[in-house]
């Protein structure tokens, strides 16, 4: 396991880390704070936000040596939490939009899937996403599984990204120009093609209404 490291890191960002720390071994909101440098309570809203909506669970409620009070001990992924000692009083959090917003991106990661689907299940910004997607992979939590070439044409191909970690999708390779010039004239004469249908519907019903 990696020593922990203090990192200037906020909001979503600080979501996907926690994400990745707990994925790598359950940790308590109180080693959240020794790694992130932000302060345990507010580890424990976002980790506790963030079990509420599937992104981690609670796998044991270890008893601290000062206190004696039990911390939850967070791991990655939606399993089943442990109810928390009957003495204990959980506050309900604050609900916070951001962690909703990832959570509904995680949902959508769970298959190959584009920036602009993600924005369309989410409401995030393209900029945003794209920040979150490159922290994702430098964690290892995301790759590009697969690519979506545009149909019958050149321009760039689309990343699909999915959970995991590995190595990126291979890139596709341009489609020859002779690919590209012959899905061109194929369009092509599928338009003019309807242009004459239309054309044609149109002269017919100008051609009832003069006689009528």
């Amino acid at each position: 396991m990696n020593q922990p490291r203090k990192v200037p890191i906020r909001g979503n960002l600080l979501c996907l880390h926690i994400m990745a720390w707990c994925k790598e071994q359950p940790i308590t909101s109180h080693q959240m704070q020794e790694r992130s440098g932000i302060d345990c309570d507010t580890c424990l809203l976002w980790a506790t936000n963030m079990t509420r909506l599937g992104l981690l669970h609670i796998v044991e409620w270890r008893k601290a040596e000062k206190r004696g009070k039990r911390a939850a001990v967070f791991a990655y992924g939606s399993g089943e939490s442990l109810s928390p000692p009957v003495s204990r009083k959980m506050r309900r959090p604050i609900q916070m939009a951001g962690v909703a917003a990832l959570a509904a991106m995680w949902r959508e990661l769970e298959q190959p899937t584009s920036v602009a689907e993600i924005g369309d299940a989410t409401g995030m910004s393209k900029a945003t996403i794209g920040r979150l997607l490159r922290a994702a992979r430098l964690l290892g939590m995301t790759r590009v599984g697969d690519w979506e070439r545009r149909t019958g044409c050149g321009g760039e191909p689309t990343p699909l990204h999915v959970l995991g970690a590995g190595p990126d999708a291979l890139r596709p390779k341009p489609l020859p120009n002779t690919v590209i010039h012959k899905a061109y004239r194929d369009r092509l004469k599928t338009h003019r093609g309807m242009s004459r249908v239309v054309a044609g519907h149109v002269a017919n019903a100008t051609a009832f209404r003069e006689s009528a």
